[in-house]
């Protein structure tokens, strides 16, 4: 079963009980949603990957080892489609598993730079992302000591994987975590 949106956030919240840990797979899934616009792909089929991406967060802990593999079994459970789930599994550096496509690029560089900008919205005075701004962004970025546990080199992966700048990956990024939410 390929999931819709809807089915994907029920799916979700039926795993997935704390709230920063929600908040980030939807953060992801607008993020995805936006860079399936930006490449001309399916928004809905991405976005369902970006909520989905992390539906074992509550299981493994601190265990990357586990990361995905735990995610993998609930999402067959859940019979989602094999497809995706080889997506999934692949943004989890840990397990080793190829990042050959477009999609599976775009998951493990988003999913890290979401969380900058999470962290980044949480320390502005309105915390409103509506505000937020892509030099802002940028300067946490490049401050090694903001949001310590985000890698950057995630992150600057797209300028390899995507061929495109980190500026603008930050840009599409953010306008997606602003506009789907």
């Amino acid at each position: 079963m390929i999931p819709t949106v809807e089915q994907a956030k029920e799916m979700l919240k039926k795993y997935v009980k704390k709230e920063e840990f929600l908040i980030h797979n939807l953060e992801v899934g607008r993020a995805m949603r936006a860079l399936a616009i930006h490449y001309k792909e399916d928004p809905e089929l991405w976005q369902t990957i970006g909520l989905l991406h992390d539906i074992d967060i509550e299981l493994y802990g601190e265990e990357l080892m586990n990361h995905c593999v735990e995610g993998k079994k609930i999402l067959q459970q859940e019979n989602v489609d094999e497809n995706i789930i080889t997506i999934i599994v692949s943004h989890n550096e840990a397990l080793g598993f190829p990042r050959d496509t477009l999609v599976k690029h775009c998951l493990y560089s988003a999913d890290g730079l979401t969380g900058l900008i999470h962290a980044y919205i949480l320390m502005r005075p309105n915390k409103d992302i509506q505000q937020g701004k892509v030099k802002s962004v940028m300067k946490k970025y490049k401050d090694k000591a903001f949001a310590r546990g985000v890698s950057r080199e995630e992150i600057k992966s797209v300028e390899t994987t995507l061929n495109m700048g980190v500026r603008d990956f930050v840009e599409i990024v953010l306008d997606g975590m602003k506009k789907f939410i």
